[in-house]
């Protein structure tokens, strides 16, 4: 018989891939290539140490592109805020 710390296990991974594949396919919506593989996509936020802090307030984080230019790749992002990403868009564009 499965516990529910199993069930809430898979619950959080769930959440994690849907997140993952929720921003692969922005990306591919604004025609922005897309060379991480999930695990590097959760390395890069963890490292960060702010995975609980990521969404789309501007005190909040996000995953930004180098100079808003090229591929999601792990050589060309970071995260910082979504409010340091939109002063960066608006200086680059």
């Amino acid at each position: 018989m499965r516990t529910l710390e199993y069930y809430q296990k898979r619950e959080a991974e769930y959440a994690v891939w849907n997140a993952f594949q929720s921003h692969r396919s922005s990306a591919k919506a604004r025609g922005i290539r897309w060379k991480l593989t999930f695990e590097e996509w959760c390395d890069i936020w963890l490292a960060s140490g702010k995975w609980a802090e990521r969404g789309q307030k501007r005190h909040q984080y996000c995953m930004h592109r180098m100079f808003d230019i090229g591929p999601y790749a792990k050589d060309n992002v970071e995260i910082i805020t979504n409010a340091q990403n939109f002063k960066l868009r608006t200086k680059v564009g």
